[in-house]
């Protein structure tokens, strides 16, 4: 396990920036011991750290960061470009604060840039640089916050000034997170901790959280924030003190508006039977559900990013079937997939197999066999013949007739209106839409739902 112990001596500073040059790695921080004053302190290969000298930053607040409050950052760094918080002085009236931005020379020391300081218009006891080092963050006395441009330069251009609307008291501890998306800080006293839109300046929801440190008033002293981090991964830590010192760690959620990405793994299109697996994954950070169905009839659903159920195509009917899933996240989006299948469970005869165009007879008979054909007993009345060239031979019921020897265990026979179906033969075969030399194809099909469920084949005889 690693261990902290003490290498070097103890400072009283305020605020602390690390910068690389070419003479090595130099800390720069804001002096507790001597308002408006920075101070650069080499640090050695082995780790160690000695004070180089302090530079006046140009302030004139007369305050001492730090100085009988919770330490604030006060300096910030990015690349060579160094920038340094003159804080407000106190008073019921403070001035505004200003910052003072250098160029990290080669050898560690500090030249300030042409205009240092730059007035920030506010008081305020806090700054943030984003990612980029282009914009800089401060916050001020009364529960707002100043954004900046820093230019090439590294001259300071104010881009925005707005008042956090619910925060009480001024920003305590700015951080922006990884993106440069978020800005968050935290008040003294009452222990609100704010998240702002960076572009805007704007809570995000929810964004500002009153109390958070405080879960019980009566029993507890007032919990003051010590200060806030975001990780590399954009995890937001906030650190406070008080009767419990602790650490909360929080994550921002940004809008979402993306629904999951769902993806049917089993069945694959085509020709199903028996019984068969529904799989599918969903993909979405925040996932809150995933299911599947089957025709309609749900399958089931899971929190889990992958979901499994065993299908049985017994339940339907012979024909098109389709398999479709859906995945929901916390924000309400929905993500679906489907797959379109054939259940094939059922072989279909028709007796007699030759039709005879000048067959008088009253009726022709379907034999449907399967593990589930007792499915058709229930509709038969909405069952048709469908030949080649269009029209319709309606079932006229179920019959025991029309097959010499019996027929195979699960069998049903259906019976058809056969002089219907000879005038549409007759018709196809005149229009041309049928050889009367071929075999024809005739499609079971459900009226209502105007779907096939099978076919058979028959040989003309004219």
């Amino acid at each position: 396990a690693s261990t902290l112990f003490p290498d070097g001596p103890t400072l009283p500073l305020n605020g602390v920036a690390l910068v690389r040059a070419e003479g090595g790695d130099f800390l720069y921080v804001n002096d507790n011991g001597a308002p408006n004053t920075v101070s650069a302190f080499r640090v050695d290969g082995a780790g160690g750290v000695s004070h180089v000298t302090s530079y006046p930053t140009g302030g004139s607040s007369g305050f001492v960061p730090g100085a009988g409050l919770v330490a604030a950052p006060t300096v910030a760094a990015h690349g060579r470009r160094l920038l340094v918080l003159n804080p407000s002085a106190r008073g019921p009236a403070p001035a505004p604060a200003s910052v003072s931005s250098f160029d990290v020379l080669p050898d560690g020391s500090l030249a300030p840039v042409p205009g240092s300081p730059f007035d920030l218009g506010t008081a305020s006891a806090s700054i943030a640089l984003d990612p980029t080092g282009a914009v800089l963050y401060a916050g001020g006395a009364a529960g707002d916050v100043v954004k900046l441009a820093v230019g090439p330069d590294g001259a300071l251009t104010p881009v925005a000034h707005a008042a956090v609307a619910g925060a009480a008291g001024k920003p305590n501890g700015l951080a922006v997170d990884p993106t440069g998306r978020w800005l968050a800080f935290t008040t003294p006293g009452r222990g609100d901790l704010v998240v702002l839109d960076a572009a805007t300046l704007a809570p995000i929801d929810g964004g500002v959280l009153s109390d958070v440190f405080l879960p019980s008033p009566a029993a507890n002293p007032p919990w003051i924030a010590a200060g806030v981090v975001f990780d590399a991964q954009g995890r937001l830590f906030v650190g406070h003190t008080g009767g419990y010192p602790v650490v909360s760690a929080y994550r921002v959620l940004a809008p979402d508006t993306a629904p999951p990405v769902v993806t049917i793994l089993a069945p694959a299109a085509g020709v199903v039977s028996g019984e068969v697996e529904v799989s599918a994954t969903a993909e979405d950070l925040h996932l809150a559900s995933l299911g599947c169905s089957a025709g309609g009839v749900p399958l089931g659903s899971t929190t889990l990013p992958a979901f499994s159920a065993a299908l049985s195509t017994l339940a339907f009917l012979d024909g098109p079937l389709t398999v479709s899933c859906a995945a929901s996240d916390q924000a309400g989006n929905r993500g679906t997939a489907s797959v379109d299948v054939a259940v094939k469970n059922w072989t279909e005869r028709l007796v007699p197999a030759r039709l005879s165009l000048a067959s008088q007879g009253r009726v022709v008979t379907l034999a449907v066999t399967g593990p589930n054909v007792a499915l058709l007993a229930g509709i038969v009345h909405r069952l048709a013949l469908a030949p080649p060239g269009g029209g319709l031979a309606p079932a006229l019921g179920l019959t025991g007739d029309g097959e010499e020897g019996g027929a195979p265990p699960g069998t049903i026979r259906i019976a058809f209106d056969r002089r219907t179906l000879d005038a549409l033969l007759r018709a196809a075969v005149a229009a041309g839409a049928v050889d009367p030399a071929l075999e024809v194809t005739l499609a079971l099909v459900d009226r209502l739902d105007v779907r096939v469920l099978g076919s058979a084949t028959a040989t003309l005889v004219p």
